[in-house]
């Protein structure tokens, strides 16, 4: 998929990790000259009317919220039957590689991507959603 240009738009330049429904790549708006973080569902389930409403339904949902400690939704769309969502890129690492690079973290600076976290999922709560996801991986 590297080097595939969505929409005319978003250009893949590399993989950022891939879960059970979809492939995460970084990728560059062209439009706009800037990157962005392109949420791909499989191909494989992509056909599936209930795996496709489940997409849909996260990136309406996604759009829908606005808060420091998340991230944004620009875009969603579909090429080649494939729907996508297009989030703000945060550069950096994740909180599962900062642990496996230098092991478990001062009780002070767990607490503070504690709070951080629970801001971000309070905002989301308050909107009446529920991140079903919480990991190491999904912290940046």
């Amino acid at each position: 998929m590297i080097g595939t240009v969505l929409s005319d738009r978003y250009r893949l330049e590399s993989k950022l990790g891939s879960g059970g429904m979809s492939t995460v790549y970084l990728a560059i708006d062209e439009t706009l000259d800037r990157p962005v973080a392109v949420k791909l569902l499989h191909a494989e389930i992509s056909d599936q009317p209930d795996q496709l409403e489940r997409f849909r339904r996260e990136a309406r949902s996604a759009a829908r919220l606005s808060h420091p400690n998340l991230v944004g939704v620009i875009d969603a769309g579909q090429d080649g039957g494939r729907p996508y969502i297009v989030f703000e890129y945060v550069p950096g690492e994740t909180l599962k590689h900062r642990i496996s690079e230098e092991g478990g973290l001062p009780v002070d600076e767990a607490v503070a991507y504690a709070i951080e976290i629970g801001r971000g999922l309070s905002a989301a709560h308050g909107r009446k959603l529920i991140h079903r996801d919480i990991k190491p991986q999904n912290v940046l």
